[in-house]
């Protein structure tokens, strides 16, 4: 097998489903076994890690997080963030 870009790269997965969750976490470990995944499921959770830690990518699933009106802006809260500077944003609206 061919090693994944993903390989050593630290993921944050964001969505209000685990079931989702898991099965993109068992995908993306299906290709790039070396990547960490930490997941969140709330916008709370999410800001939580993203303010304390730092990933090489961040999944993010707009609808899902919508529960919290806040979690509207999260996309736009976390491009301000100095943690953020080379980090890309995947989301899904």
């Amino acid at each position: 097998m061919t090693k994944s870009i993903l390989d050593g790269k630290k993921i944050l997965a964001v969505d209000d489903e685990p079931d989702i969750l898991d099965v993109l976490e068992e995908e993306i470990l299906s290709v790039a076994p070396q990547c960490k995944i930490e997941k969140a499921t709330t916008y709370y959770d999410a800001k939580q890690r993203l303010t304390s830690q730092t990933y090489d990518l961040v999944i993010l699933d707009i609808m899902g997080i919508r529960a919290s009106i806040s979690s509207i802006y999260l996309p736009n809260k976390i491009s301000r963030w100095p943690c953020s500077r080379r980090m890309p944003l995947i989301r899904n609206r």
